[in-house]
């Protein structure tokens, strides 16, 4: 048996294999850096991930649809933004714990279910959020960034069904957090915009900078008080609806008043979807928005795993898949049980053939040999053709060139023997004129010997 054949795998196979196990490791660690963001969260608040009525992922869906580049930005404190390239924080989750936690404390807290309709009062105090606040974090992100900020005021809460959680429960009305949402961006602005105490009916026709007229199908819509800060964008009598926001030490950003704009159930009422796609293109020209769902607690924390394929540690980790990939390579000839050792000496007369053609090209003069090959060829024709034993030379060489020249094979055997001894004389190597000379004898001799081949 060969040492091939005795090979568990073909050579293919191993490369195969190879690839097999260096793609499933690149795509295992892809798996660990990427497992939080290949699917999106389940939820029924005001996200892009959520389809409830509180929902923006209609919101995102009509700008993609529209030649918007939207992407959603999960990690708070790594990268993702870009100078010019504003981030939008929708109705982002100003409480410490999330809305969706503090109508459980307010259930658990004795609230009834009609309660839960009513809108809540503010004081308006706007207390400073601590720094490590995501939409604190937001803020320093985008400042250090120098990306402009687009806020839509925060102003439902909305609870999840237990059975459903993609669905709508209940939901409530809170101007607790656009308060401390306004306070945070007056802090940073030393402005003192707000919310202004009167809400536009349904149907009011709103005004735009751009020269349009919008109607919003929104039951006492918020709106912002006139302020010297404020740039109006869309705006009525009774106040500004959206407005862009100066900042002498960066970019301006955009304050939208009233959610329910965006929001899946109110975006197809009236010119809200115009609306929404006219002001982003306003504010934003090169139709790129990156859109900031850490603001509503679906921040990830960068792992070392996810670090592992963003740059500067993707080098690394490029250069360990390499060294792998040339270990595999290494050893992929070794692969399997160990191949049998080669006898020292091989089997058959062939081996003996090949042993005295060697020997004789490594004594330096072939014709050394002719005398003793020519005598052979002779002898065993003779004995094929049982000439008797006692027969002189000469007779021997006769009968022989009889016997062959009625066989058609015309060899003279006394001129082929002066010539071996001219060239056993010879000072001067001749290994063309020996070679020919043996392969002379060797023609002769296998037709001699061999008749039915030679007649043919």
């Amino acid at each position: 048996m060969s040492a091939r054949a005795q090979e568990p795998f073909a050579r293919r196979t191993v490369v195969w294999l190879g690839v097999l196990v260096g793609g499933s490791f690149l795509a295992g660690l892809v798996l660990m850096g990427f497992a939080e963001e290949l699917g999106a969260p389940r939820s029924a608040g005001t996200d892009v991930f959520s389809k409830s009525a509180l929902g923006y992922h209609a919101w995102e869906a009509l700008l993609e649809r529209c030649g918007f580049e939207v992407r959603v930005r999960r990690m708070a404190r790594v990268g993702g933004l870009e100078p010019g390239v504003p981030v939008v924080a929708l109705e982002p989750d100003m409480t410490e714990h999330g809305r969706a936690f503090r109508l459980a404390e307010r259930e658990r807290d004795g609230d009834d279910e009609g309660a839960a309709d009513e809108p809540t009062s503010s004081d308006g105090d706007g207390a400073a959020l601590d720094r490590d606040h995501p939409f604190a974090v937001l803020l320093e992100s985008a400042a250090r960034a120098q990306a402009p900020l687009a806020v839509v005021l925060p102003r439902w809460s909305g609870q999840a069904n237990p059975n459903r959680p993609t669905w709508l429960a209940r939901v409530r009305e809170d101007r607790d957090d656009a308060a401390r949402c306004l306070a945070a961006l007056n802090s940073r602005r030393a402005s003192s915009f707000a919310l202004s105490s009167t809400t536009a009916p349904v149907g009011t026709s709103f005004r735009s900078s751009w020269g349009e007229a919008y109607v919003v199908e929104i039951e006492r819509c918020w709106l912002l008080e006139e302020d010297a800060a404020l740039e109006p964008l869309v705006w009525c009598d009774a106040g500004v609806l959206a407005a862009r926001v100066r900042d002498p030490q960066g970019p301006a950003s955009l304050v939208v008043a009233e959610p329910g704009l965006f929001h899946t159930a109110g975006l197809g009422r009236g010119d809200h979807a115009r609306l929404a796609v006219r002001l982003f293109e306003e504010f934003a020209p090169g139709r790129r928005l990156v859109v900031d769902e850490a603001v509503h607690g679906f921040g990830l924390e960068p792992g070392i795993m996810a670090q592992l394929v963003h740059f500067p540690l993707v080098l690394a980790l490029g250069h360990v898949v390499l060294v792998l990939a040339l270990l595999l390579w290494a050893g992929a000839v070794r692969f399997g049980a160990p191949r049998p050792a080669p006898s020292a000496l091989g089997d058959g007369k062939q081996i003996l053939i090949d042993n005295t053609a060697k020997l004789l090209l490594l004594s330096g003069n072939p014709a050394h040999a002719l005398p003793a090959y020519y005598k052979g060829c002779v002898l065993d024709v003779a004995r094929y053709y049982h000439l008797p034993r006692g027969l002189p030379w000469s007779e021997l060489v006769e009968r022989l060139e009889e016997i062959a020249r009625a066989r058609d094979l015309e060899l003279n055997l006394n001129a082929e023997w002066k010539h071996v001894r001219e060239l056993y004389d010879s000072r001067r190597v001749r290994r063309e004129a020996a070679v020919s000379l043996a392969r002379r004898l060797h023609h002769w001799r296998e037709g001699m010997l061999h008749v039915d081949r030679a007649n043919r």
